[in-house]
């Protein structure tokens, strides 16, 4: 397990995470890391559990989670992340999928309509268009008990989710980090006295 979170740890994940190949948990919320998350996150076969919420991550989201078979809990919300949300429907045993508060576009993919161990999604506060897909729904009738999106505005319909959002709102007050505005205007900003770089 490598549990950081809450440590000001600054600067972007280092490729090298990838050598960690038996790691299981990884733990990294509420810190300030940024940059864009490394492929090689997707070579670590006995992954169960990552979290990176809370942090200034940015780009997209690597296709190579699709490989990450036995994760159960993904949790990238409240970060910067952007660009169309991959498909990961093949992730089988995924149960908590966070995606909310980042600036995803496009369509959700029909394929995470495969994610029969869901649990909890959550897509709202992004940038998402068009209709939550029906595969989804019928995943109410199963394990999902938790499904939100922007669907209180026009930005994108839902016949089930369990919230909806307004969409992706100007600021947004975070109880973890107490960020008054979102994204903050100096992400990632730190020097040595702040935090530790991360360093793998």
């Amino acid at each position: 397990e490598l549990q950081l979170y809450g440590n000001e740890l600054i600067g972007p994940l280092p490729p090298s995470i990838g050598n960690l190949t038996r790691l299981e948990v990884l733990e990294l919320d509420r810190n300030k890391i940024d940059g864009q998350l490394p492929q090689e996150l997707g070579g670590l076969p006995s992954l169960q559990t990552m979290r990176m919420e809370l942090n200034y991550i940015t780009g997209t989201l690597p296709e190579s989670f699709r490989q990450l078979t036995m994760l159960k809990t993904l949790r990238v919300d409240h970060n910067l992340l952007s660009g169309p949300i991959p498909d990961i429907g093949s992730l089988s045993s995924l149960e908590d999928l966070r995606l909310d508060t980042n600036r995803f576009t496009g369509e959700i993919p029909n394929q995470l309509g495969n994610l029969k161990s869901a649990e909890h999604v959550t897509f709202h506060r992004n940038y998402l268009q068009g209709t939550v897909p029906l595969s989804m729904c019928l995943l109410t009738f199963e394990r999902l008990t938790t499904l939100t999106s922007d669907c209180a505005g026009d930005q994108i319909q839902c016949l089930c989710c369990s919230l909806c959002s307004t969409g992706y709102p100007e600021e947004i007050y975070n109880e973890y980090t107490n960020w008054n505005g979102y994204p903050p205007v100096e992400a990632g900003a730190g020097n040595s006295e702040d935090g530790g770089s991360v360093l793998l």
